[in-house]
């Protein structure tokens, strides 16, 4: 009986020992992660408290969101403003802020909107050539080479370029029965020709893939239904 203790004793210190190499070498892993690689506030741009334990509302985020996307900070996470202080995590990474505290914001910095137009329809640009929105693999690009800037073939069919193409949104899709929006157009592609599931239409990635998209008509008149 004494035994059997002393093992139980025994084992519970080593489960503890293997908890505490797990969480100090996970720290600087996830630190590692961060867009500003953890040097503005350590710990405390995941917790409450330099040593760890209770997430801060960035921390709750990044449990949600990036840690089932392999601890990958996603366009979603940049795009969310999780302390609700007004600022989007990626311009209080920019503005050297914390993203998990309130009281910690951008006060008195301009935001430069033409700037931050820019790093979305860049996000859009990447969410256009990723396969991985469906299960295909194929991409938006597979069906509209060179950034959809040009033509291309699909299952002997000739695919348009996407120049021009967000002008004549919204319009009439008889496969949809419907007048739809180009975000819709986007989730029907994703949806039928990439077999994914359809982006949520206030989502920051369904924002951004709309705006890349609609960057390819800059300077091209708006023709509401238009072909």
């Amino acid at each position: 009986m004494k035994a059997t203790k002393y093992l139980l004793i025994i084992s519970i210190s080593l489960i503890m020992v293997l908890l505490s190499v797990t969480i100090v070498s996970g720290r600087p892993f996830r630190l590692a992660k961060l867009p500003d690689e953890g040097k503005n506030f350590g710990c405390l741009t995941c917790h409450t408290k330099s040593s760890g334990g209770v997430r801060n509302p960035f921390g709750q985020d990044w449990q949600k969101i990036a840690i089932k996307a392999k601890d990958t900070y996603t366009t979603e996470l940049a795009g969310l403003d999780s302390d609700g202080d007004g600022f989007t995590n990626d311009q209080e990474f920019s503005a050297k802020t914390n993203p998990g505290d309130p009281n910690s914001k951008p006060d008195g910095q301009t935001i430069d909107p033409k700037a931050e137009l820019e790093k979305v329809i860049a996000r859009g640009k990447v969410l256009f050539n990723d396969p991985k929105l469906g299960k295909s693999g194929s991409s938006c690009n597979s069906c509209h080479p060179n950034g959809g800037t040009t033509g291309g073939q699909m299952m002997g069919m000739a695919i348009p370029t996407l120049k021009g193409s967000a002008a004549t949104f919204p319009k009439y899709k008889a496969n949809a029965k419907a007048v739809i929006t180009l975000q819709q157009m986007n989730n029907m592609c994703i949806q039928m020709i990439m077999k994914g599931t359809p982006l949520k239409l206030d989502s920051p990635e369904s924002v951004a893939l709309s705006a890349y998209v609609t960057s390819l008509s800059n300077g091209i008149p708006v023709q509401i239904g238009g072909k």
